[in-house]
């Protein structure tokens, strides 16, 4: 079997990401712990941040699958919102980063590209304009990455609690009031 050196540079950041802040994380320091070459980390990536854009790429494809195999679109939400909160700490390094612009980015657009995923495969004929579409993905992705965020850095999360908040927030049953 072909080894996926892709994989394994990213494998081998979050397991260091897991033990040190992201400033601290060298590539040096990457291709010590792969046993890889410079060559072959720069015919892979251009820098620290490239790889950190592939595992989160790779890891909304995860939460994506498991999504789509849920049976209801609060259990599908329920998959986004436990792995957010499983990988908090890794999130919060990132967010912690001098390059923290840079991360929040990635992270609204992991969010905004698994609920654009998620509504093509859960809605294949949703009948919205390209422009209110896009709308709705940047307001949903800065709405849930926010208040997840927020949730997230408290000690205890009941993740089944908070997705069926979140739910109902956004399937509308929280409330009946008029926004305007």
């Amino acid at each position: 079997m072909a080894v996926n050196m892709k994989n394994i540079i990213a494998e081998a950041l979050v397991s260091m990401l897991r033990k040190k802040n992201a400033d601290k994380i060298t590539v040096k320091a990457l291709i010590e712990v792969c046993g890889i070459s410079r060559q072959t980390f720069y015919y892979h990536f251009r820098d620290i941040t490239d790889v950190i854009e592939y595992s989160l790429r790779q890891a909304v494809q995860d939460i994506l699958s498991r999504s789509l195999a849920a049976g209801t679109p609060e259990q599908a939400l329920h998959v986004f919102v436990s792995s957010t909160v499983e990988n908090y700490t890794l999130i919060q390094k990132l967010m912690q980063s001098q390059r923290r612009e840079e991360m929040e980015k990635m992270l609204l657009e992991s969010a905004r590209s698994y609920l654009k995923e998620l509504l093509h495969a859960r809605i294949p004929d949703l009948s919205l304009n390209y422009a209110d579409l896009e709308l709705m993905l940047d307001f949903c992705a800065c709405g849930l990455t926010g208040t997840l965020l927020k949730y997230c850095s408290h000690d205890f999360t009941d993740t089944e609690q908070l997705t069926h908040r979140l739910f109902r927030l956004i399937s509308g049953q929280m409330t009946d009031l008029p926004l305007l």
